[in-house]
């Protein structure tokens, strides 16, 4: 099965009609052969977190003291 899957490519490589036929054909035998451009995903370890205070009379906005945040019962 290999090996005429190969001839295939190899004759889109020489005889395909368009550009866009022996690109994908090369592309497709790069990648196959450990040519392929590797994947990164750029990471920054950091964690956001949104609070939204929408109901007043049940909670309210952290107190900051000695730069820690302290709740309150929302009195």
């Amino acid at each position: 099965m290999v090996w005429p899957a190969l001839v295939q490519l190899r004759r889109l490589i020489d005889s395909a009609d368009g550009d866009s036929v022996k690109l994908a054909a090369v592309k497709d035998v790069l990648d196959r052969t450990g040519f392929k451009p590797s994947d990164l995903v750029a990471v920054d370890n950091q964690v956001h977190i949104t609070v939204s205070y929408t109901d007043v009379g049940m909670a309210s906005p952290p107190v900051h003291r000695n730069g820690h945040a302290e709740l309150t019962n929302g009195q």
